[in-house]
């Protein structure tokens, strides 16, 4: 099997370097002109493809649209290829593997790899596609054991689209993955394609203890309005005269949007432009899956190394503000969980909290109604719902039904308990693009909620309420 020869062709696609666009409309008359033709599978008619940029979208009634995705298998037809099967893993859309495999089929005896489906026209997601050899098929039947097949293939085998026009990205794992973006989004909007400023930020390591694992932070602070903009180096930009403590803004899985979709740019710009205020913004690396899920779940001493250790150096220097209603954490799946987490357990630290797709239903995965731990703790709260400072932004998309039960769950608990909740249904899914295209707006909104008045208490040192314990 020459594994590395069909991802390598995977990944090189017809249009790399076409201009940035997104896919064309093609009308039904059209597409069936395109899959029937006499040239189908020959070098004009994938220039012609490469062209219209895939997923190939037809406009349908009520909104809908139809998306044909076409893959170029590197090796030819069904004689000469060692493809026996491509899969797509388009999130929030497809099964999950673990009930059914969604497949493409090959057009005859071609080169030809096709498969359609329906969606919004306002669809904003990621996907993935997975070649593969005889030889590593069937796939199990079991759930588990299908997981793990599916896993171990990935590193791999998994690729983005090479005839999507729109740059490809990773999942935060460097599993490659490309983007249906609604007709309107420009992927530069998204970090997707390279800022014409390039800010690069030099991460600094953090080991909490002796034995534990190493982190990797990135500290910024962009240049506010009044500052000059200094072309490329505007990385090392920062308010160093500024008499006054920032807002801090925290941001969990940090490596995510330091590295993958980095955020920095844009935190410039809207700086820059006054859409922000003068912000230091602390990204904190998840090291693995196995340790954020630790992190993560609701983990008072992990949020107290780091405000020890992190957070009460940059006050005590003075460069970030002591008020707690100045501090903002923000976080998706399990990082949603820990920022709410971190807002309700620690107060005297943070004021504001932004949670995407928060895992609420934890610690049991089943739970997708009701609300999980943290609601518990919210219905035997031991306290007056009056004495509650912190504004909570919840946002769930509307294409993952497993966890928006939770968040209403969590939404109404936090409002019964007299806390300034918002809960919203987003377009989009349990997706890192989607995360992205929501995360400036609620920063936006959050830190301008941060600057309005309020009795501003400064942050204390005290130990954290353990998550035994009740709020």
């Amino acid at each position: 099997m020459k594994d590395a020869r069909m991802k390598g062709a995977c990944m090189k696609g017809a249009c790399m370097n076409a201009p940035l666009h997104h896919p064309q409309l093609i009308s039904r008359q059209a597409l069936s002109a395109l899959l029937h033709s006499p040239q189908r599978g020959q070098s004009a008619w994938w220039q012609q493809v490469a062209r219209l940029g895939t997923p190939l979208r037809t406009p349908l009634a009520d909104g809908q649209q139809q998306l044909t995705f076409l893959w170029r298998d590197p090796q030819g037809n069904a004689a000469q290829s060692e493809t026996w099967a491509l899969y797509i893993d388009m999130y929030s859309h497809t099964p999950h593997l673990t009930r059914q495999l969604t497949g493409f089929e090959r057009l005859a005896d071609s080169d030809i790899w096709c498969w359609q489906t329906v969606v919004a026209e306002h669809w904003l997601g990621s996907y993935l596609l997975l070649p593969v050899s005889r030889n590593a098929l069937p796939a199990p039947d079991g759930p588990a054991e299908r997981r793990r097949w599916w896993i171990n293939l990935m590193p791999q085998q998994a690729c983005a689209d090479p005839l999507n026009p729109v740059p490809g990205y990773d999942n935060g794992s460097g599993v490659p993955l490309s983007a249906i973006l609604p007709a309107g989004l420009a992927a530069d909007s998204l970090s997707l394609s390279a800022p014409h400023t390039t800010i690069h930020i030099e991460p600094r390591r953090w080991q909490p203890e002796p034995d534990s694992p190493e982190y990797r932070l990135w500290h910024y602070r962009p240049a506010p309005a009044a500052a000059p903009a200094n072309s490329t180096q505007q990385a090392a930009t920062v308010d160093n005269s500024a008499s006054s403590a920032r807002p801090l803004v925290l941001l969990l899985d940090g490596h995510y949007w330091a590295c993958s979709m980095p955020l920095f740019a844009a935190l410039a710009e809207m700086t820059r432009n006054g859409q922000l205020p003068p912000a230091h913004y602390l990204f904190v690396d998840a090291v693995s899956g196995q340790q954020r899920s630790k992190d993560m779940a609701c983990n008072g001493d992990f949020l107290q190394q780091l405000i020890e250790q992190q957070l009460h150096p940059l006050q005590q220097q003075g460069l970030i503000s002591a008020a707690p209603q100045q501090r903002l954490i923000v976080g998706q799946s399990f990082g949603g969980l820990a920022a709410v987490y971190a807002c309700l357990f620690r107060p005297d630290q943070f004021g504001l909290a932004f949670s995407q797709s928060g895992s609420f239903w934890w610690p049991d995965p089943a739970e997708t109604g009701d609300g999980g731990w943290l609601v518990q703790q919210l219905l035997h709260r031991n306290h007056c719902p009056a004495e509650h400072q912190q504004r909570l932004r919840l946002e769930v998309g509307e294409h993952e039904p497993d966890m928006i039960g939770v968040s209403e769950a969590l939404h109404r608990a936090l409002q019964d308990a007299g806390f300034h909740s918002t809960c919203q249904q987003v377009p989009g899914g349990h997706d890192w693009l989607c995360w992205r295209h929501r995360l400036l707006h609620g920063l936006q909104a959050l830190l301008g909620e941060a600057n309005q008045p309020t009795a501003n208490t400064p942050a204390t040192h005290q130990n954290p309420t353990r998550k035994t314990d009740s709020l």
